[in-house]
């Protein structure tokens, strides 16, 4: 009897991606494994950040749909162990109007 179709395929798994809200920040923890700090660059707009990483042979694009729009400039990132972490700030109806 034939095997399914399914059976001995191997499935390219999606990197872990976790979102933390709070009530001024966003917290977005990336996997992003065997890049370097350096080969990463992130992009904000709107509700959207955009992660993009390349190295020689390999290379890892990512859009991350965040909960609330968030200002253009990342507060913060990190890169450690394979993990991005990026903290991003939400535009809030205060700074909306300056």
């Amino acid at each position: 009897m034939p095997l399914p179709a399914s059976v001995g395929t191997i499935k390219e798994r999606e990197n872990a991606v976790d979102i933390i809200e709070e009530e001024d920040f966003i917290h977005v923890m990336v996997e992003v494994p065997n890049f370097k700090e350096n080969d990463i660059s992130l992009n904000v707009d709107g509700k959207t950040l955009t992660i993009k990483a390349g190295a020689q042979t390999k290379a890892y694009y990512k859009k991350v749909e965040l909960p609330t729009a968030v200002e253009k400039d990342i507060v913060k990132s990190s890169f450690r162990n394979g993990i991005l972490e990026a903290i991003l700030k939400k535009i809030t109806t205060a700074n909306q109007t300056k």
